[in-house]
Parts: structure tokens; C-alpha cells; sequence
């Protein structure tokens, strides 16, 4: 358990980055704020994707869609987004499904950058997701939430009321 708390400790470190002086984390109100909205996803994809699985679904991203993430990427800044994308791209077109987790075996830092292009692609609704019984799931509910010094956004199955399946912390201070 203590690993756990590390390694998620670790995961938010990573994720959240550094906030400049110009930049702000969160917002200045004393109660949070969450914006809610339903995104209708794609049915499973026929031709090879990328997949990632999160508790006990499977989400399929289109590699075209995956392509225009990373590519997009490029331009960034951060060496290791850039390290990533380009090991990334270098597999597309993919003659077979790829599982986007196997990229962490090569870098484990790569975890918070590939768990920030699903949850943006999820919530762009390009993506489809199943249970681990294949049944499809038609749609999830987006959450996002500022607060004093944190800013995040949750993917859940159906309502908002189910279990987030995915998290990703933009900022924390």
C-alpha cells in the first residue's frame, strides 16, 4: 500500500509540472468549481488502434487520432513529451492493435504523458471503450474541477455518480 501512495505521489509530481509566477493553478475562489459534460463515444474501431486499459474497461483510440496528438506534441518543449511522440509515431500506421501501457516499460516517466493524451482524446470523444466482457460503453461523463491551487479532470462510465475510470491532474500546488 505505502508503494501505492508513493508511486501515485510520484504521478501527480510528474503530471503537474511547474507553475510559473504568470501562470495560476486552480482558482482564486475559496469553494471548487466542477464543469460537467457528457461526450458520446465511437463504436469499437474495425481497423488496428491504440488501446489503454483503466480499471476494468478498455479504451480504443484511432491511430489517426493518436498520430495527430503526438504529432501536435512535437512542437512542445518538454524533451520527454517529445522522446515519447517520436517512439510513438515511429509505430504508426500499426498493422495490429497496440497497447499504449507497453510504452512505459521503456520509461516509466512516459506514464502521465500517455495517461494526458487518453484522457484529452477520451474527452474529445475520439475514442471507444469497453468492458472487460466487451460490452460497449456509448458514453462518459467529463468532470473537471478547480479549487484552490488544483486543477483536474475525471473520465466516468455513464453518470458522474460511477467511479472515475481515469484522472489527470493538470495542476497542483
Amino acid at each position: 500500500m505505502r508503494s501505492a501512495l508513493v508511486l501515485l505521489s510520484a504521478a501527480v509530481a510528474l503530471s503537474a509540472g511547474t507553475t510559473s509566477e504568470s501562470q495560476t493553478c486552480g482558482t482564486n475562489r475559496s469553494r471548487p468549481t466542477d464543469s460537467v459534460r457528457e461526450v458520446r463515444l465511437s463504436r469499437v474501431f474495425q481497423e488496428p488502434s491504440f488501446y489503454y486499459r483503466a480499471q476494468d474497461y478498455v479504451i480504443f483510440l484511432p491511430q489517426n487520432d493518436v498520430r495527430h496528438y503526438f504529432t501536435e506534441a512535437l512542437s512542445s518543449t518538454d524533451p520527454t513529451l517529445g522522446r515519447l511522440a517520436r517512439e510513438i509515431l515511429a509505430d504508426i500506421p500499426a498493422a495490429q492493435s497496440q497497447d499504449l501501457f507497453r510504452y512505459n516499460l521503456h520509461d516509466w516517466i512516459y506514464w502521465s504523458y500517455i495517461n494526458t493524451a487518453v484522457v484529452q482524446l477520451v474527452t474529445d470523444g475520439h475514442a471507444a471503450i469497453s468492458n472487460m466482457g466487451g460490452v460497449q460503453i456509448d458514453h462518459v461523463t467529463i468532470v473537471h474541477s478547480e479549487g484552490p491551487g488544483y486543477s483536474g479532470t475525471e473520465v466516468h462510465v455513464g453518470n458522474r455518480k460511477t467511479t472515475a475510470i481515469l484522472r489527470r491532474v493538470e495542476c497542483i500546488t
